[in-house]
């Protein structure tokens, strides 16, 4: 197969979207050559096989220009490519989709979150089928939907070797500082524990949303108003391939998303064998079972107790909740396994 991608950012040192770069890599062993049209290129190493388009973010040019651009590259090489893969930015589909449907190019559409806008919903008519992590990264009823889980490169990650707690209990969040990542709970939880004799430290990782510092400038109020400055830390984003070794220097991974899907950090951290403690829905299907420790309430107290239980564990009961949660990655959200999947539909 010779195969299209569009997606936001080539990048392998981009804190949010560096693991794209795996995917690319894996997309080419499998297709005969792969075209990237991405919004915005950076540094990458990739195969022989596969070029990168960019649309032009990194050198500041119009959002016209990016239009003329992404209009430019699917025409004039739209003898070069047999499908195409949209990863999450659903308007490529809005605005290539006819012209790709015309031309018999089998559409393939990744989007994992909770949010259903227009565009999503246009897309999806559109497009001839959807990938998505679970059934809450993708919220529109059609045969078209296919679940093949988070893509995890478990090969990057290595588990944990120790799981003695430190004190302070090390607490770590990952991602984007934006408002559906409710920080602030994380941060009463922080205030709980430490109340309850439980000495606990916290770091964010992660840059702010599209360089706002809105959210980031609140939230660091509100750590001062809660007497916690030299508890959190907001650490900023670290490049994707540094995130493996970093994790490892924690005890447990707490997530309070509101996405309304499965936050791709946990899985990064469940990866590693780090215990993980979640108040997101969408996150409790994957923590369950031998794994069920890690689901808690959308409560400030809940999740603090959640902790506690995970503090209070052995470490070989710790040991055992870490790999159960790694072996779950490794069977549901392996890297393999989904573009395996995706391509198989595509055909």
């Amino acid at each position: 197969m010779k195969l299209l991608i569009l997606t936001q950012k080539v990048d392998s040192r981009d804190d949010n979207l560096g693991f794209f770069h795996r995917w690319i890599e894996e997309f080419a062993k499998r297709c005969e050559s792969v075209i990237v049209i991405c919004l915005y290129e950076g540094a990458h190493s990739l195969p022989s096989n596969v070029r990168v388009l960019s649309l032009g973010k990194e050198s500041g040019v119009s959002r016209i220009k990016y239009l003329k651009r992404f209009y430019s590259h699917i025409v004039r090489e739209r003898k070069n490519y047999d499908a195409v893969f949209v990863h999450m930015n659903q308007i490529y589909v809005v605005l290539g989709g006819l012209f790709w449907r015309l031309l018999g190019k089998h559409i393939g559409l990744w989007y994992a979150h909770g949010a259903v806008s227009l565009s999503l919903r246009c897309a999806a008519l559109m497009t001839n089928k959807v990938f998505t992590s679970t059934a809450e990264g993708f919220r529109i009823s059609t045969p078209k939907r296919h679940i093949v889980g988070q893509g995890i490169d478990t090969n990057l990650f290595a588990q944990k070797d120790s799981y003695a707690i430190a004190s302070p209990v090390r607490l770590v969040t990952v991602g984007r500082v934006m408002p559906s990542k409710n920080i602030e709970m994380m941060v009463d939880v922080l205030a709980i524990l430490r109340f309850s004799d439980v000495p606990a430290t916290l770091d964010v990782v992660g840059s702010s949303d599209q360089g706002d510092e809105t959210y980031l400038t609140t939230l660091k109020e509100y750590v001062k108003d809660k007497g916690l400055d030299e508890a959190v830390r907001f650490t900023g984003g670290v490049p994707y391939a540094d995130l493996p070794n970093i994790l490892l220097r924690y005890d447990i991974f707490i997530n309070a998303g509101m996405t309304g899907s499965l936050d791709k950090a946990l899985l990064d951290a469940a990866a590693a064998g780090l215990p993980v403690i979640s108040s997101n829905p969408a996150s409790h299907a994957f923590l369950s079972g031998d794994a069920s420790l890690g689901a808690c309430d959308a409560t400030e107290q809940s999740m603090a107790d959640a902790i506690k239980k995970v503090v209070l564990m052995s470490e070989i009961e710790r040991s055992a909740f870490g790999g159960a949660l790694r072996e779950r990655v490794a069977q549901e959200h392996a890297l393999p396994r989904l573009i395996g999947a995706i391509l198989a539909e595509m055909k």
